[in-house]
């Protein structure tokens, strides 16, 4: 039994994008020791894969939704993360002698970790891919300039530690745009190449396999009854009150059924037709569903094109800018900027042009196994080692 090691991020968009390919690479026969935060060991142990708890309680000291809003905390988190994981896991990994490390894209330490052991491994991208030519070819090339403008002494310092501190411990130099996509061995990109930017641009080591959707773990489990819009602002960005509330106030809803996603917060409903719920099975929901209101994770976007919903992208930081603004390109949705409840019926009037596009990019995720396809380069590169 050939044994793998793979390093997540704790966050449900990556979490559940991946889960089927750890739980068919389990199916095959293969041991996986798989590294999360604690409040996804259901997940990972239905997956049939051994949980190993990060040391780091991630969702304790690590608030996600400020971290990426920001490319410098983005930055400066990430590195700290990476340092102490190396030191703390680089021995441990040493000691199981594992086949191949399978990592998450933004867990710069695993691939630190394979290079200095000399072991495989392999990348796992559930965002779109970066590359220098998708970061200045879109819209995150301002705030880019700006935080290189902005914070260039503070760039400069991080990456002066850095370098020392992989100088010390013989690893690769150290490379920025690696921060966001660790590209190993292999870096398997969970997306069809007709659907990432500038897809030409990147090397042969990227395998845009597809995505997972029809194999996300209790994929149409629950039956709701039919509405007409579901909004769901992702795990992260659930806290958007204010846009919560306006919508919750708004006349424009109240003869429409609406089911909103709006986690631990405490807001009050005042129309009928609105139910508020801490939780969804999304894919289930979206099945009797007529408009998905949501933030532009590659997540929420595959998974409304898949069911055919028509859907608005309001993104929360410039990661999911660049899906919305490509959603609204490929006429399977639209971007709204700043989202207005009142001008719904306007909204909705203009997603009745995208139905053929929809549907043409629903069949292109239903005819690309995801799951398949990346399992099957995996088996290639552990195939390989000794």
């Amino acid at each position: 039994m050939k044994k793998i090691v793979f390093f997540s991020t704790p966050a449900f968009g990556h979490i559940l994008a991946e889960e089927p390919i750890i739980s068919a690479l389990v199916k095959k026969g293969y041991s996986v020791d798989w590294y999360s935060s604690k409040r996804f060991s259901g997940i990972i142990n239905k997956s049939g894969a051994n949980f190993i708890p990060y040391k780091a309680d991630f969702d304790s000291y690590y608030d996600l939704a400020t971290v990426t809003k920001d490319f410098y905390i983005l930055m400066e988190t990430i590195i700290s993360i990476s340092r102490d994981c190396f030191l703390e896991y680089n021995e441990k990994i040493r000691q199981k002698k594992p086949d191949l490390i399978l990592y998450d894209s933004m867990c710069a330490f695993a691939k630190n970790i394979a290079k200095s052991q000399n072991i495989q491994s392999v990348c796992l991208c559930s965002t779109m891919a970066f590359n220098l030519l998708t970061s200045i070819g879109t819209c995150l090339a301002f705030p880019i300039v700006k935080l290189g403008v902005t914070r260039c002494f503070d760039i400069l310092k991080i990456i002066i530690t850095e370098r020392r501190f992989r100088k010390q411990h013989n690893l690769p130099h150290l490379s920025l745009i690696d921060l966001y996509i660790n590209r190993g061995d292999l870096t398997l990109v969970l997306s069809p190449r007709e659907f990432q930017p500038f897809a030409w641009s990147f090397p042969k080591s990227f395998k845009f396999v597809g995505a997972t959707v029809k194999d996300k773990h209790c994929m149409l489990s629950r039956n709701y009854g039919k509405y007409d819009i579901y909004i769901s602002m992702g795990s992260i960005f659930t806290e958007n009150e204010m846009l919560l509330r306006r919508i919750c106030d708004s006349e424009e809803f109240k003869n429409k059924k609406t089911i909103i996603n709006v986690g631990k917060l405490k807001i009050k409903n005042n129309h009928r037709n609105i139910k508020l719920v801490e939780y969804t099975d999304q894919l289930s929901l979206l099945k009797s569903t007529g408009l998905f209101i949501n933030h532009g994770g590659i997540g929420s976007v595959y998974d409304s094109i898949y069911m055919q919903v028509p859907q608005i992208c309001i993104p929360q930081q410039e990661e999911q800018r660049m899906v919305a603004k490509n959603v609204h390109k490929k006429r399977v949705g639209i971007y709204v900027k700043h989202f207005n409840p009142k001008k719904i019926n306007i909204y909705m009037k203009k997603l009745e042009k995208n139905s053929q596009n929809i549907s043409k990019y629903s069949t292109l995720l239903r005819n690309t196994d995801g799951t398949e396809n990346a399992v099957s380069e995996i088996e290639k590169i552990i195939g390989n080692t000794k």
